[in-house]
């Protein structure tokens, strides 16, 4: 089966219908700053797999929750990542 792939207008469509976010402009802005979807690109257009925008559009979803304070506790506070390992920081 040949792979499908989406443009960006087609990507927004796909993640909004599906998931209920993804402004055109947001992909563009996390293609520059990072975080996004992984894309490819055939000249100066870029596509997007469906299976790659599901996977990353779950991956930006909570577990359930009850409240939110329970969130909170969950996510790390801003600016608070996972600590480098003693093997990382050299």
């Amino acid at each position: 089966m040949p792979t499908s792939y989406l443009t960006t207008e087609r990507a927004e469509a796909f993640l909004k219908e599906r998931f209920g976010f993804g402004a055109r402009r947001w992909l563009a802005k996390l293609r520059t700053a990072g975080g996004g979807p992984e894309f490819h690109k055939a000249g100066h257009r870029v596509y997007y797999l469906p299976e790659t925008l599901e996977q990353w559009a779950l991956s930006r979803i909570s577990p359930p929750i009850k409240s939110t304070s329970e969130y909170r506790k969950r996510r790390p506070a801003p600016g608070e990542g996972a600590k480098p390992s003693q093997d990382e920081e050299g």
